[in-house]
C-alpha cells in the first residue's frame, strides 16, 4: 500500500496505516461485503395445484368441476375436502350438488362393492339430508336407471334410500317409490348388514 498524499510505501499497523516520509495516516480501508439473500416466493396456489395434493374423491371434484370451484376463495378451498365441498355446493345449487355426488358414483366403479367405501360415497359424501331433499334428486334418479341402481344396489343400505323412497311417497310419485322399492330388493348386501331392516322399507311402502 502506498500513502495517497505522496506516494511513498507505509507502515501498516492491525486496522491503521502510517506514512514514515509525510507522516500521514489514516485507517484501513475495510472490505464491503454484500450478501444477496434468495427468498423462494410460495407456490401461488391453484384448483389444479390442490387437486395434485387432494385425495382422490377431492381431486376428482377439483378438476372436473374447476369451473364453478374456480370462483371460491383458493386458500378457504384448500382446507375443504370432498364433503365440505358437496355440502356447500349442494346448499347453494341443488341441482349442481347432484351433478357432483353423482361424478364421484359413476367413477367410483368396484369401491361401491365395499361395504366402507360404499358408506364413505353414500353416506358421508351425500350432500342432502332429511331436511333439505330435493325433488331434482328424485327426477336425476328418475332419468338415469345407472344412477339408481348405484343408489340402491350398492353395499350401504341406511337412512339415504330410505328418505328417498319416503320422499317420493310423499310427493305423489308412488311409481318412483315403487321402483326405489324393486331396486332395493336385488341389492346383493345381506340384509342383516343393512342400517335400516328391510322390514321397515316394506312397511313404508305398505303405506303408500
Amino acid at each position: 500500500m502506498r500513502c495517497p498524499t505522496c506516494g511513498a510505501p507505509v507502515m501498516v499497523r492491525k486496522d491503521s496505516w502510517e506514512c514514515g516520509y509525510c507522516c500521514d495516516c489514516g485507517n484501513l480501508p475495510r472490505p464491503r461485503i454484500v450478501l444477496t439473500v434468495d427468498v423462494e416466493e410460495e407456490p401461488k396456489l391453484t384448483i389444479e395445484s390442490l387437486a395434485e395434493n387432494a385425495d382422490p374423491d377431492t381431486a376428482l371434484l377439483l378438476r372436473k368441476f374447476s369451473k364453478t370451484l374456480g370462483a371460491w376463495d383458493v386458500e378457504e378451498l384448500s382446507a375443504m375436502g370432498a364433503v365440505e365441498i358437496l355440502e356447500r355446493v349442494y346448499g347453494e345449487d341443488h341441482r349442481q350438488g347432484i351433478a357432483m355426488w353423482s361424478a364421484l358414483l359413476y367413477a367410483a366403479g368396484s369401491r361401491l362393492k365395499a361395504p366402507r367405501e360404499a358408506r364413505w360415497l353414500l353416506h358421508s359424501c351425500c350432500p342432502y339430508g332429511t331436511d333439505d331433499l330435493s325433488p331434482e334428486l328424485l327426477d336425476e334418479l328418475q332419468r338415469d336407471e345407472k344412477l339408481s341402481r348405484l343408489v340402491f344396489q350398492s353395499a350401504y343400505v341406511g337412512e339415504e334410500q330410505y328418505h328417498l323412497i319416503d320422499m317420493a311417497s310423499e310427493l305423489g310419485r308412488p311409481a318412483l317409490a315403487a321402483q326405489f322399492m324393486a331396486l332395493l330388493g336385488g341389492n346383493p348386501l345381506p340384509r342383516k348388514k343393512w342400517e335400516i331392516p328391510y322390514q321397515d322399507f316394506e312397511a313404508l311402502l305398505a303405506s303408500l
